[in-house]
C-alpha cells in the first residue's frame, strides 16, 4: 500500500506543478479556466454559481445596442450552460487561496485519488495485491487521463474518481445498497449532466449483477433526473434550449455517418488501444461507458473526439473496470503480471510519444516579466464590482469578479455553432467593461485584429498602460 500512496503523491505533485506551469505560461484560457474560476469565485463572494454568460452576450446583444445599464442581465447561473453544481462545493477552498491555482491543484488531487479506487476494485476482483497495484499504476500512466487533467479545469474531470468510488463500494458490499456508494454516485452526477446518464447505466449494471429491484428504481430515478436537467433545468436558466443539444440529430443516417466517420473510428482506436482493447473482452462491464461513447462519436463537434480535451473523462471508469474483469477471466497469474507490466510500460511510452509530455515543455515557457506584470495588474484591478474584459490567455488572472467579458471569442467558434459573421457582430462587447486588458501576443489573424482595431479606435477608451506586451485601456470618465 505504501508504494501505491507514493505513486498517487508523485502524480498529484507532478500534475499540480504542470497545471500551474501551464497557467503561468499563459497556456490556459478563458475557455474554460477563466469561466470556472469566475463561477467558484462568485460563489465564494456570495453570488451562487454566477458567471458572465458568453452565450447570453452573443445572443442578446448587438454591437449597436450596447449600453452600460443592467449589466447584471448578462450574468447567469452556471446551470444555463452545464449542470455542474459541484463547483459550489469548491468555493470554501478559496478561503485558503482565491485564485485559479486552487482549482488546478484540486483537480490533480481528486484525479490522483482515482488510482486508489482502481486499486481497491482490482484487489476485490483479482484477489492479488500486486495486480491491483499494477492496475492503479496503469491508471496513473493512462495518457488520456493526463490530457483531461491538464486541459484547464472542468468539474467533469472529478467524475472518474467519484464513479470509481461508487462502483468500488457497490462491489465491496456485494451490491448491498449502501450510503458510500450512493454518495459517490450522487456527487458524480453533480459534475456534469452527461455523468447522470453514466450513473443511470451503473444502476442498470448493478441490477444485472445483483437482480435487486432497488437498482431498477434508482436507474429510473437517475433517468428522470437526467431528462429533467437537460429538458427543463438548463433550458430554464438559459432562456432557451440546451446548449449542448445542438451537436446532435435524430437522423439515423446522419448518426450512422458520424459513428463510422474516420474521426470517430480513430477516436475509438485511440481510447481503447492504450489498454490493448481489453475492455472489449468484457462488454457487459463496459455498459456504463456506452452513453459516453455515443455522446462523443455522434456529436457534430469534432473536439469531443479529441483526447486533448476533457470530453472522455466519464468514460475512463468503465474502461478500467471492464479491463479488470477481462483480466480476471485469464487463468495464468504469471500471464496477468506480464500483461499488466507491459501495459504500464506501453502507457509510459505513449505519454511521451502521444501524451502531454510529448510537447509540454516545448510549447510552454514562463515569461517571468510578463507574468509579474499580469499579477500586478490583477491586484490593481481586483475590485469585485469592476467590470473588466481581457484576452483569453490572461483571463484566468482577471476573471475573479462579478462581471467579466472575454475580449476575443472561443477559438473553436465554428465547432460550437458560430459563423465568422456572428463573431464580427460581437466585436464591441468590450464596451460592457470599465477596463480592458490586452495581451498583444494573442492578437493574431483577421478576426482578432478586427476586434483589436475597434478598441484602439474607440474614443471612449484610452490607453493607460503598456509594458511587456500587455496593454490596459480604461473607459474615459
Amino acid at each position: 500500500m505504501l508504494i501505491l500512496f507514493l505513486f498517487i503523491l508523485i502524480y498529484f505533485i507532478l500534475f499540480s506543478y504542470l497545471s500551474i506551469f501551464r497557467l503561468y505560461s499563459f497556456g490556459s484560457h478563458y475557455y474554460d479556466l477563466g469561466i470556472m474560476h469566475q463561477v467558484v469565485y462568485n460563489t465564494f463572494k456570495g453570488d451562487f454559481l454566477q458567471f458572465t454568460n458568453p452565450h447570453k452576450i452573443a445572443s442578446s446583444l448587438q454591437a449597436s445596442e450596447f449600453n452600460l445599464q443592467g449589466l447584471e442581465e448578462i450574468n447567469n447561473l452556471r446551470l444555463a450552460v452545464h449542470s455542474d453544481p459541484i463547483l459550489a462545493l469548491l468555493s470554501p477552498f478559496y478561503f485558503i487561496w482565491s485564485g485559479p491555482e486552487t482549482l488546478l491543484v484540486l483537480q490533480s488531487f481528486i484525479t490522483a485519488l482515482g488510482a486508489f479506487f482502481v486499486f481497491k476494485i482490482a484487489k476485490l476482483v483479482l484477489k492479488k495485491q500486486l495486480l491491483a497495484i499494477l492496475f492503479a499504476s496503469l491508471y496513473l500512466s493512462f495518457y488520456p487521463l493526463h490530457f483531461a487533467n491538464l486541459f484547464d479545469f472542468h468539474a467533469v474531470v472529478f467524475s472518474p474518481t467519484l464513479l470509481l468510488g461508487g462502483v468500488c463500494y457497490l462491489l465491496k458490499e456485494n451490491f448491498k445498497l449502501n450510503f458510500k456508494a450512493l454518495l459517490f454516485l450522487f456527487l458524480a452526477s453533480l459534475t456534469k449532466e452527461n455523468v447522470i446518464a453514466v450513473v443511470f447505466l451503473i444502476f442498470l449494471w448493478a441490477f444485472w449483477r445483483s437482480r435487486k429491484k432497488i437498482y431498477l428504481a434508482l436507474a429510473a430515478g437517475a433517468f428522470l433526473y437526467f431528462v429533467f436537467v437537460v429538458k427543463f433545468v438548463i433550458p430554464y436558466f438559459a432562456g432557451g434550449s440546451f446548449f449542448g443539444g445542438k451537436y446532435y440529430t435524430f437522423s439515423p443516417s446522419e448518426n450512422l455517418r458520424r459513428f463510422f466517420s474516420k474521426s470517430s473510428l480513430d477516436y475509438l482506436k485511440n481510447i481503447f488501444s492504450p489498454l490493448f482493447f481489453l475492455p472489449l473482452l468484457s462488454p457487459t462491464n463496459l455498459i456504463f461507458g456506452f452513453s459516453e461513447i455515443l455522446k462523443n462519436t455522434l456529436s457534430s463537434n469534432e473536439n469531443m473526439r479529441n483526447l486533448y480535451f476533457h470530453y472522455s473523462s466519464a468514460l475512463f471508469p468503465s474502461l478500467f473496470i471492464s479491463s479488470i474483469f477481462a483480466v480476471s477471466k485469464m487463468r495464468s497469474y504469471n500471464f496477468k503480471k506480464i500483461l499488466l507490466f507491459a501495459l504500464v510500460f506501453y502507457n509510459l511510452i505513449l505519454t511521451f510519444q502521444k501524451g502531454p509530455f510529448s510537447y509540454f515543455f516545448k510549447k510552454y515557457r514562463i515569461d517571468w516579466e510578463r507574468l509579474e506584470v499580469v499579477k500586478q495588474l490583477s491586484e490593481k484591478y481586483s475590485d469585485y464590482n469592476l467590470a473588466l474584459s481581457s484576452t483569453g490567455q490572461i483571463a484566468p488572472f482577471f476573471a475573479g469578479r462579478k462581471i467579466f467579458v472575454d475580449f476575443l471569442f472561443d477559438p473553436a467558434f465554428s465547432q460550437v455553432g458560430y459563423s465568422k459573421d456572428d463573431i464580427i457582430k460581437r466585436a464591441e462587447k468590450y464596451k460592457l467593461a470599465d477596463v480592458v486588458v490586452i495581451a498583444a501576443w494573442e492578437i493574431q489573424g483577421e478576426l482578432s485584429n478586427y476586434y483589436y482595431k475597434k478598441l484602439k479606435q474607440d474614443k471612449d477608451y484610452k490607453l493607460v498602460y503598456k509594458n511587456s506586451g500587455i496593454e490596459v485601456y480604461e473607459r474615459k470618465k
